[in-house]
């Protein structure tokens, strides 16, 4: 792990920029770093093939199985993101399913989770958007979004010949979605109805995943 200091507006040249290289060395569990989020309060989060960490700007914590309360062994994390009510959701290459209450600093059981996302197995993807609201979609083709506030869950009519939901992104009042079928449909967050759908890289569809990504101007790569 690399992280840079700078001074914005001090007129320091690029040369100047300050580097420090942080590692097992200094806490961290693994130096393969799969994931990074920042959260609210600033803290840094890193996951690894090793479990999941975080850094103060001063020191890790490496968050161990039962010693912390994590769950899970120490596996390969896949993703971190954050919601609205600054829970961290972690999710595993295992596809292992954990979150991280930091009112109460501490990790609530995987079947806690489910039951409130009222689901049986973990989903096959998460994603929050901007608006740090949750969607999921299932091994089962099923795409909805949960509405922790309220704790009540919003399905989403797309169509189950596509596939599952593998990527999501967001610009906007616009989600976008790719489908392991390689179909790519642009969601309308009030509605939940599909206004755009993009079927070129169908032609790819021997891929084991697809990834799709909204930039700030509205468009989308895929």
């Amino acid at each position: 792990m690399i992280l840079s200091w700078g001074m914005l507006g001090s007129g320091l040249a690029a040369e100047d920029i300050l580097f420090n290289r942080l590692g097992v060395q200094d806490g961290l569990s693994s130096n393969e770093i799969t994931c990074i989020l920042k959260d609210r309060k600033g803290f840094m989060w890193l996951g690894t093939t090793s479990g999941v960490n975080r850094f103060d700007g001063y020191e890790f914590k490496h968050y161990k199985y039962k010693e912390s309360g994590l769950p899970f062994r120490e596996e390969h994390v896949s993703e971190l993101q954050e919601t609205a009510d600054g829970r961290i959701w972690i999710t595993y290459n295992t596809d292992q399913l954990c979150v991280y209450e930091p009112g109460n600093d501490r990790f609530i059981p995987e079947k806690e989770i489910l039951d409130s996302l009222r689901l049986e197995n973990p989903p096959a993807k998460i994603f929050v958007d901007n608006d740090k609201q949750l969607y999921f979609a299932t091994y089962t083709n099923e795409f909805c979004r949960y509405d922790q506030a309220r704790g009540k869950i919003y399905s989403y009519p797309l169509n189950k010949e596509d596939g599952r939901v593998c990527d999501m992104s967001d610009v906007g009042d616009r989600l976008y979605v790719v489908h392991t079928s390689g179909v790519v449909e642009g969601i309308d967050k009030a509605s939940g109805e599909p206004v755009y759908r993009d079927e070129y890289l169908t032609q790819y569809a021997n891929a084991q995943l697809f990834y799709v990504f909204a930039d700030s101007g509205g468009g989308y790569e895929r």
